[in-house]
């Protein structure tokens, strides 16, 4: 435990000093809820079948930056480990792979929550909205910061140079974005693109954050919460086993 205590205290300190980071993680959702926000604004109330068009995009932008935060991170960290030979030196120390991977998962999540949270509180001074955030929104943000983990653990097992991670970690989240209804409904794309927002674990965490924060429709939102956790089961445990620290 206190090996994982030491890498979280690490990590958080390492995230701090990476102002690139900090706006992509803090700033970018609050700039884009607001240049959306004052384009959507004036029609929010005429949306056909949205409503206000500021309380749909709300959950959307929060899944949007779960998803951005979590997987790029994990890529570019895991990549630069591994091409750096730092992987192999972690596997001659006490630290285990699960303890290690663990740590980044918990300070993955406290970063989240916290975006989300300046997030919940800018929408509600600046656009008046006031979602609801309860257990199963903070459960939501939790099981989908281990998802994009896992997908981006996943993905970093693939690559070889420190270069090549931001552009394929845009590969997956840009596509993902737009077609999981972060920014529009599902219902009004075309049917293809329908099909993938089917199998894209982000559109059940944008559907349970809007359920749950929106529309309160608990139900609904943990049937979202059951899918989203079993989607990042299935990516976390295949990205562990997939990023070998003693790969050459």
């Amino acid at each position: 435990m206190r090996k994982m205590l030491a890498e979280i205290r690490y990590s958080l300190t390492i995230f701090s000093r990476n102002t690139g980071g900090m706006f992509w993680t803090f700033g970018f959702p609050i700039m884009l809820f607001v240049i959306l926000g004052f384009m959507y604004s004036p029609q929010a109330a005429s949306m056909p079948g949205v409503g206000n068009m500021m309380e749909f995009m709300l959950p959307g932008i929060i899944g949007m930056s779960i998803m951005s935060a979590s997987m790029n991170s994990t890529v570019a960290i895991n990549v630069k480990n591994r091409a750096r030979g730092i992987f192999r030196k972690l596997a001659t120390t006490p630290v285990s792979r699960i303890e290690w991977n663990a740590s980044k998962i918990i300070t993955q999540a406290i970063i989240t929550l916290l975006s989300v949270g300046l997030s919940v509180v800018f929408a509600g001074l600046v656009f008046n909205l006031h979602p609801n955030v309860d257990i199963i929104a903070i459960l939501l943000v939790i099981v989908g910061t281990i998802t994009f983990v896992g997908l981006g653990l996943i993905i970093a097992s693939l690559l070889k140079s420190e270069e090549s991670a931001t552009s394929a970690a845009n590969m997956v989240t840009f596509p993902l974005m737009f077609l999981s209804g972060s920014f529009f409904p599902v219902d009004n794309m075309p049917w293809f693109f329908k099909l993938f927002a089917d199998v894209s674990p982000l559109t059940y965490l944008n559907n349970g954050l809007r359920d749950t924060m929106i529309s309160g429709n608990p139900g609904d939102a943990v049937t979202s919460l059951i899918i989203v956790a079993s989607i990042g089961a299935v990516f976390f445990v295949a990205g562990v086993a997939a990023l070998k620290w003693k790969e050459d």
